[in-house]
C-alpha cells in the first residue's frame, strides 16, 4: 500500500515533507534504510488532515518493509540478518517542527518499535546534526542502556559523516548527495 494511502493524501505531500527511502545495503547485508529529519514538515502534513495516528500507521509500514528486506536478504546471503542501518539526515532541521503533535508521533514511534520491532536498528547514523541535535544526544545519552549508546553515532559535517558512512556502506550503494556514485536522489524521483 502507497505512503500516501496510508494517510489518506497525496504520496507527493509525503515525499515532500517526510521523505524516508531504502537505499540499497551495507557491507555486512543489511539494507540501508534514510529518513530526512530535516525535511520533516509536520504542519502542511496536519493541514492536510493527516492525523499522528496515520504517520504513525506509515511508520509501521515502514518498519514492515525493513523486515521484508532484512528476511529477503537473509534468504540470499544464506544467514540471518536481523535488523537495518538506519540513517536521519539533520540537513534543514525546523525547530518549528517542536510541536504536540511530533512529540506525540515521537512517542507513538518508541512505544510501537519496543512492543513489536525490538532489535530492528542494528545501527543509526544521525548526520548533518546541529549543535542542538548533538547536545541533546549527548545529556540523554546516559539515559540510555549502553546497548543502545553504541548503536547510535551523531555527526556534524560531511567531512565527518561521509568517511564514517562510507566505512559502513560501499560507495555504489549511495547516491552522490550522501558520498557514493550510485544514482542521484533526484534522478531517482526524490
Amino acid at each position: 500500500m502507497a505512503s500516501g494511502e496510508i494517510c489518506g493524501c497525496p504520496d507527493e505531500l509525503l515525499d515532500r515533507y517526510m521523505p524516508t527511502w531504502h537505499q540499497g545495503y551495507d557491507k555486512v547485508g543489511r539494507p540501508v534504510v534514510f529518513s530526512h529529519y530535516g525535511k520533516f514538515r509536520f504542519k502542511p502534513v496536519l493541514d492536510a488532515g493527516v492525523t499522528v495516528e496515520k504517520i504513525l500507521r506509515l511508520h509501521v509500514r515502514n518498519s514492515e518493509v525493513t523486515a521484508r528486506l532484512c528476511g529477503e536478504q537473509s534468504r540470499k546471503l544464506g544467514r540471518d540478518i536481523p535488523n537495518a542501518l538506519i540513517i536521519i539526515d539533520t540537513e534543514g532541521w525546523d525547530p518549528s517542527n517542536l510541536r504536540k503533535a511530533a512529540l506525540d508521533w515521537a512517542k507513538g514511534i518508541a512505544r510501537i518499535d519496543q512492543e513489536h520491532y525490538v532489535e530492528r536498528m542494528g545501527h543509526m547514523m544521525i548526520i548533518n546534526a546541529p549543535s542542538s541535535v548533538y547536545f541533546f544526544m549527548r545529556a540523554i545519552s546516559w539515559l540510555l542502556p549502553e546497548r543502545t549508546r553504541d548503536q547510535v553515532q551523531v555527526f556534524a559535517g560531511r567531512e565527518q559523516w561521509i568517511p564514517a558512512l562510507l566505512e559502513r556502506v560501499d560507495a555504489d550503494q549511495l547516491p552522490p548527495e550522501y558520498g557514493g556514485c550510485a544514482q542521484s536522489l533526484a534522478a531517482a524521483g526524490r
